[in-house]
C-alpha cells in the first residue's frame, strides 16, 4: 500500500534548555535509554514472560513511528519483528482520533497529525527518539466501531501489555489532550550534591562529614491510578517509563527518577513476602515455579489465588466509565492466570478455590454511587454489586483451612456475553453446590453502619455483638443473624445491599447518603445461611457462611444476599471448639442447591 505524505506542516517541539527542562529533552530521553539498557542487560526477573518478537504474540496492528512526520498503522502478519512499546493513558472526555471502519484504510497510509491527541502524539515521538519503531495505542490499534474487532483485540490485551518491551505510562496526563511532558524549574527538579555535617558525641566528640543527594520528591497527581483498565496493564508490564512532573522508571527489580537517576533495587515478590500485590501476581503469572519455592512466612497463605483476591480488592477501588466493564477490564489477567495454572475461571472467581473466593463482601469507606443491576453478573460474583469497594474475608495468622467442612462444588456453568471471550462479561452463571444450610433471621437497621464503630449508638440486645466484632472486617452494610427459635444473635452479617434495596428497586444510590435517605427504621427477613469455609486457629474456629434467599418455593435455587461471620461451630452441627450457645441442631441440612 503506497503512502503519501500527510503531515507536511508538523511543527517542531521546542527543545528543552538548562533552566526549563522538559521531560522530552534529549538529555532526559538519553537517561531513559540508559535505564532501559541496564534493565534489559542485567534484570533477569524483568525478562520473564516477555517475548515480544515471537510469532503469534504480536498485536494485530501497531503504529509504525519510524518516519517522524508520517506515522502509520501497520497490520502485522505474524512475522518476527523488533520489539514494540505500549501506551497506558487516560482518554478523558471527548476523545478525538480513533480508528474506525471509515478511517482504517487511510490510517494504514498515514495517521494525520490533526487526528492524533497530544498525549498519543508525544508517546509516538518518545518511541522514535528512544530508538524503537513500533507503538501500540488502543484508540488506533483497535477499530473502535467494529464490535467483532474489539472483542478479538480486548481478549488479547493481557498478551499485548505482557509482551511489550515496556509501557509508556502517562501518569501526569488528565486526558488524551494533556500531553506527556511537563516543564519545571531546574532548582526543584534537579538533584543536588550536598555536604552534610553531623556531630557524634558518643564516638569521638568530633564532626562527621558526608555527601548526600537531595532532590524533589513530589511527582504530582497520578491520573491513572484510579482508572480500572490500568490495573491489569500495571500487573502485566514488567517495565514502565512514566511521565508526570518528572520522568521515572519502574521495573520488577529497580526504579529511578530524573531527580534520583541511579537505579536502586526494589523489593520483589520472589525474595520478599511483603512485596506489593501487583508484583506478586505478576510473578505468579510469569514465574510460578520460582514463586512456589520462594521463602515466605510460615503462616502466610501463599498461592496465586490469594494474590488474585488482593488485586481484586485494589481494583475495586478504581473507577470505570462503564460499570459493565467490571469483568472485561480484568479479562487479560484472568486469561493469563488460567493459561498458567489450567484453572477454571467463573465471573471473577476460581472454581479450584471457591471456598475462599465466595467470601467477598462490600466494604466500608466508599462514597461512590452504587449501581444495583442484577444482570451484571451472578449474585455470587463480586461483579454483581457494581464498582464498589470489595474485600475478602481475612485470614488470621497461623490459621488452617478446614476444607472438609466447607462448601463442595459439584457443577458450574457461565454463559459469556461474548462467546469468544469467556473472561469478560457474563449473561448468567450457576453454581451447583453441596452445602450445610440452616434457616435464620436477618435483622438490619440503618444505625448499624455507624454504630458498628460507635458502640454507644446501639442499644438493647444488639449491643453485645457489635461490642465484640471482628475488627479486621469492614462491612459497609452490617446486620445481625439471629437463631429462629432462641432469638439469639449468632453472628454478624455483611450485606451486599441493605435489605430494603435487595429487590433492585433503585437504579443507583449514593452510598454516602445511605443512612440519611429515610430508609425503613428496621428490616427483618427470613434467610438461609450456607457454610462456605472454616478456619481453625489455636484459640477458636472462624466460620464464614453465605446469607441466601430462595428464588422459588422449591428451596433448590438461591440468590446471595451477603456473608455471615460467626465463631460457634455447633450452630452448623459441627463439633464445638468452646462453649456452645445452642443445645440442638436438628434443623441443619446438608443439601444440594443452585446459586444464581
Amino acid at each position: 500500500m503506497s503512502r503519501e505524505a500527510c503531515n507536511t506542516n508538523e511543527p517542531e517541539r521546542e527543545a528543552g534548555d538548562a533552566n526549563n527542562n522538559p521531560s522530552d529533552s534529549s538529555a532526559n530521553l538519553g537517561l531513559a535509554r540508559l535505564w532501559i539498557s541496564q534493565c534489559i542487560q542485567h534484570h533477569e526477573l524483568c525478562r520473564l514472560g516477555n517475548s515480544s518478537t515471537q510469532p503469534g504474540l504480536l498485536p494485530t496492528r501497531l503504529i509504525n513511528v519510524h518516519d517522524r512526520s508520517q506515522p502509520f498503522l501497520q497490520v502485522m502478519k505474524g512475522e518476527v519483528l523488533e520489539p514494540y512499546l505500549a501506551l497506558s493513558y487516560r482518554w478523558g472526555e471527548g476523545m478525538m482520533g480513533q480508528a474506525l471502519k471509515s478511517t482504517n484504510e487511510a490510517y494504514q497510509r498515514c495517521l494525520p497529525l490533526n487526528d492524533i491527541p497530544r498525549t498519543c502524539w508525544d508517546a509516538i515521538q518518545v518511541t522514535r527518539m528512544i530508538g524503537y519503531k513500533y507503538l501500540w495505542i488502543d484508540a488506533f490499534c483497535i477499530i473502535q466501531d467494529d464490535e467483532a474487532d474489539k472483542s478479538r483485540e480486548l481478549l488479547k490485551m493481557g498478551e499485548i501489555y505482557r509482551h511489550a518491551l515496556f509501557t509508556i505510562y502517562a501518569k501526569g496526563s488528565s486526558s488524551s489532550q494533556s500531553g506527556l511532558f511537563s516543564r519545571k524549574e531546574s532548582c526543584i527538579s534537579q538533584a543536588r550534591r550536598m555536604q552534610v555535617c553531623a556531630t557524634i558525641p558518643l564516638v569521638d566528640q568530633g564532626t562527621e562529614t558526608a555527601e548526600a543527594t537531595l532532590a524533589g520528591a513530589f511527582d504530582g497527581k497520578d491520573y491513572l491510578e484510579e482508572r480500572g483498565w490500568v490495573l491489569q496493564e500495571s500487573v502485566l508490564s514488567s517495565r514502565r517509563l512514566a511521565f508526570g512532573n518528572w520522568m521515572s522508571w519502574k521495573c520488577t527489580m529497580a526504579r529511578a527518577t530524573e531527580t534520583r537517576p541511579v537505579l536502586w533495587a526494589r523489593h520483589n515478590a520472589e525474595t520478599n513476602g511483603f512485596a506489593g500485590e501487583v508484583e506478586k501476581l505478576r510473578m505468579w503469572i510469569f514465574a510460578p515455579a520460582r514463586m512456589r519455592e520462594a521463602p515466605r512466612q510460615s503462616w502466610l497463605r501463599w498461592n496465586q489465588f490469594n494474590s488474585w483476591y488482593a488485586v481484586v480488592e485494589i481494583y475495586s477501588t478504581t473507577n470505570l466509565t462503564y460499570v459493565s466493564d467490571n469483568l472485561p477490564a480484568l479479562s487479560g489477567l484472568a486469561q493469563l492466570l488460567q493459561q498458567t495454572y489450567r484453572a477454571s475461571y467463573a465471573a471473577g472467581l476460581w472454581l479450584e478455590d471457591l471456598q475462599v473466593g465466595l467470601t467477598w463482601y462490600v466494604a466500608s469507606n466508599d462514597e461512590r454511587k452504587m449501581p444495583w443491576r442484577g444482570d451484571m453478573a451472578p449474585s455470587w460474583s463480586w461483579a454483581a454489586v457494581g464498582k464498589v469497594r470489595i474485600r475478602f474475608r481475612s485470614w488470621p495468622s497461623q490459621s488452617t483451612h478446614v476444607t472438609s467442612e466447607g462448601l463442595e462444588l459439584l457443577e458450574a456453568s457461565c454463559e459469556p456475553e461474548i462467546p469468544l471471550n469467556p473472561y469478560g462479561g457474563i449473561k448468567k452463571g450457576t453454581l451447583k453446590v453441596r452445602i450445610r444450610l440452616r434457616k435464620a433471621l436477618l435483622r438490619y437497621k440503618p444505625e448499624y453502619t455507624p454504630g458498628r464503630f460507635k458502640y454507644d449508638s446501639i442499644s438493647g440486645s444488639d449491643y453485645p455483638l457489635f461490642s465484640n466484632v471482628d475488627e479486621r472486617e469492614q462491612p459497609q452494610f452490617p446486620g445481625l443473624i439471629l437463631d429462629m427459635e432462641l432469638n439469639h444473635v449468632i453472628g454478624e452479617a455483611a450485606l451486599d445491599t441493605p435489605i430494603h434495596l435487595s429487590q433492585r428497586l433503585a437504579d443507583s444510590l449514593d452510598v454516602s447518603c445511605m443512612i440519611e435517605s429515610n430508609p425503613p427504621a428496621s428490616s427483618e427477613k427470613e434467610v438461609w445461611c450456607g457454610l462456605v469455609h472454616v478456619q481453625e486457629t489455636k484459640e477458636r474456629h472462624q466460620l464464614t457462611a453465605l446469607v441466601l434467599e430462595p428464588v422459588s418455593d422449591s428451596l433448590l435455587v438461591y440468590r446471595r444476599l451477603g456473608l455471615l461471620f460467626l465463631t460457634d461451630q455447633s450452630w452448623f452441627g459441627l463439633s464445638p471448639s468452646g462453649p456452645s450457645i445452642l443445645r440442638e441442631v436438628s434443623d441443619v441440612l446438608m443439601d444440594v442447591i443452585e446459586l444464581i
